[in-house]
């Protein structure tokens, strides 16, 4: 009652895809919805089918669907994330830094220097095809529709 959606990340390896299953059947028997359970496919390699690298899973969730697996709900391995851990920064705002380091790298003497700045584009490359990324995957949870239903309550209480 106190949520309105569940998201349950998975990851490739089976182990992992397991875990996952138990989450799901333990939310299953708490009483929670399948309309209410959505599943986020999280370091998917783009070179293998979902359905190949997800299959004990999905076909769990084809057997008993009790949660929402929509392959559009799926982010890939990048290795922006580790390239950002501890710097401070967020992906979006990496992906937003409009620094034109192209200009910078050939106004720059020192190889050091032409070096970092040369991550710093890379990166924000990186940040820029991660973001889109996240926002595809968040689109596709379709979660407006509770947003919806808890704005239309609290209208209606008012």
């Amino acid at each position: 009652e106190e949520f309105d959606c569940f998201i349950v990340p998975t990851v490739p390896p089976p182990k992992q895809q397991q875990d996952t299953i138990a989450t799901l059947a333990d939310l299953h028997a708490v009483g929670v919805p399948p309309d209410r359970i959505r599943v986020v496919f999280n370091m998917v390699d783009e070179r293998e089918p979902l359905e190949r690298t997800f299959h004990n899973l999905l076909a769990f969730l084809e057997q008993r669907p009790i949660a929402s697996a929509n392959p559009y709900c799926r982010l890939g391995v990048n290795e922006v994330y580790a390239r950002i851990r501890g710097a401070g920064s967020d992906l979006a705002e990496i992906a937003r830094d409009e620094t034109d380091y192209k200009r910078l790298i050939a106004r720059a003497s020192d190889r050091g220097e032409k070096m970092a700045l040369g991550q710093k584009l890379a990166t924000r490359r990186l940040a820029r095809g991660v973001v889109s990324e996240l926002d595809a995957c968040f689109a596709a949870l379709d979660l407006g529709r509770f947003a919806t239903g808890a704005a239309v309550a609290m209208e209606q209480a008012s």
